[in-house]
């Protein structure tokens, strides 16, 4: 497995695109709109590829100042799920973010993934709330 940063409009950003269409926003029947697609140029995007270039995994961070970013749509192939390919990836990145300078991450979990995400060391910050129509939760880590 190889975790790596690509390029916004590239052919692999349209896989993790794709993916997390799929995964996170058509099961709620959530479309992008011009301004979320726009948006991403400025974020930072991340896959786990395995064999033969298969994207695995994938997730967004979006700079908040220096030392700050917020992750977003992380997601999980379905058949990659429950193999530790989550937690390789989340942990990939945040070495990657480390390298970047980054010190704090901070993002919004849907509450099914809180367990996940303590876990792997992120504190909740804050009360529930309701984002896309599901329960999240706001989650921290200091790097």
């Amino acid at each position: 497995m190889l975790i790596r940063q690509v390029q916004h409009g590239s052919d692999d950003y349209r896989r993790i695109l794709d993916m997390r269409y799929a995964i996170l926003r058509e099961p709620l029947g959530l479309d992008w709109s011009d301004e979320d697609l726009r948006a991403e140029a400025e974020q930072w995007h991340f896959g786990l590829f395995g064999d033969e270039d298969t994207l695995v995994a994938c997730v967004v961070a979006k700079p908040l100042d220096p030392q700050a970013v917020k992750l977003r749509q992380m997601a999980v192939a379905e058949p990659f799920r429950a193999k530790g390919n989550g937690r390789a990836l989340l942990q990939g990145v945040e070495a990657i973010l480390r390298q970047k300078g980054i010190r704090r991450i901070q993002m919004d979990a849907r509450k099914i993934a809180v367990g996940f995400y303590e876990r792997l060391g992120y504190a909740i910050e804050g009360t529930e709330f309701t984002q896309v129509t599901i329960p999240h939760l706001r989650m921290v880590k200091t790097l």
